[in-house]
């Protein structure tokens, strides 16, 4: 599991996996449709035309998408055989400026039009690669290169009908990857024990807490759930606030306790209630917790910072309970 948590947290859009979804069920049909077709020279083509099934989709309805896709495979399917022809008669003049047409064409495309800019790309390398097979082998025929590539386009436009999506959206999975990294964080805050000022932190573990903070961040931008992701965002800035909550060299001792006592006892309760591994132990820590907060809530009031950290701790528990009790067995 911590190694799936690893590989979404590289991609929380979902983009990239849709893409390697397709495109892998794109060849793997190329493959089959290869090996169903009778034996021609031709035939790499059906391989060639799958590996299409790997660019990334436009449109915002399926129909649209499905055009696109046609468009781009009778347009690649033209480029290849302008190219094998150049190549099979030696024309190296018009190719070579075929190939900087398209080669330019890929550039503005980039700039201009990223949405097309996968398939001018696609264009311009195999217009170069079909040439070097032109040169090469002269057994291929223009039917058999057209016939090839339909069958390597049909195994792309099936790839894009049974996976459609743009992306995957991870779900359950975000929200792992969420609470996996803010147990981290609360274990290295518990590990820092009686912090004073941040300046206090060694360089490798500050770098660990602001990776941590990064990554917390950016994943809750990806939380689709409107009510989940703002108790996400108002946790996770009550326990930045909490962290780096400042205290003088002047300040009275009293006060730099408070704070040190606050902070290291929501962090070790967090990690605590972010760790448990049954309904039961979780409904114990839960009610520690709830304790824990009308005991700081008891204290006499701080006069140093007006009780605002005492607010924003009862903040944190506030949104750490009701996300928590989401984990819990209903009756």
């Amino acid at each position: 599991m911590s190694l799936l948590i690893r590989y979404i947290r590289n991609d929380l859009e979902g983009v990239y996996t849709a893409e390697l979804l397709r495109g892998s069920l794109s060849m793997l049909l190329a493959v089959i449709l290869e090996q169903c077709s009778s034996p021609g020279p031709a035939n790499a083509y059906i391989l060639i035309m799958g590996l299409y099934g790997l660019r990334s989709l436009h449109g915002n309805t399926l129909l649209r998408r499905l055009g696109n896709i046609l468009v781009s495979l009778v347009l690649l399917t033209g480029t290849l055989a302008l190219a094998l022809c150049f190549g099979q008669e030696k024309l190296w003049l018009p190719q070579l400026l075929f190939a900087v047409f398209l080669s330019s064409g890929t550039v503005w495309a980039l700039r201009k039009r990223p949405e097309i800019s996968g398939t001018v790309m696609f264009m311009s390398v195999f217009a170069v690669v079909n040439f070097g097979m032109g040169l090469i082998d002269h057994e291929i025929l223009l039917p058999d290169l057209l016939r090839a590539s339909l069958l390597g386009g049909l195994a792309v436009f099936l790839a894009v009908l049974l996976i459609p999506f743009l992306k995957i959206h991870w779900c359950a999975v975000i929200n792992r990857c969420f609470y996996h990294d803010l147990r981290e964080y609360a274990r290295v805050m518990t590990d820092l024990r009686d912090l004073n000022t941040f300046s206090e932190i060694r360089d490798s573990v500050k770098n660990r807490l602001l990776m941590l903070q990064s990554s917390l961040f950016n994943i809750t931008s990806y939380v689709n759930d409107p009510v989940r992701k703002a108790r996400y965002l108002r946790l996770l800035n009550a326990l930045l606030l909490i962290t780096y909550w400042p205290h003088g060299p002047d300040a009275p001792e009293e006060h730099r306790k408070r704070i040190v006592s606050i902070r290291r006892g929501l962090f070790e309760r967090l990690q605590r209630i972010l760790s448990a591994r049954n309904p039961e132990t979780l409904t114990a820590l839960l009610q520690d917790l709830e304790n824990f907060k009308c005991e700081i809530r008891g204290l006499p009031r701080d006069p140093f910072c007006g009780g605002e950290m005492t607010g924003e701790a009862a903040l944190a528990i506030r949104e750490i309970t009701a996300l928590m009790r989401e984990r819990l067995p209903h009756d």
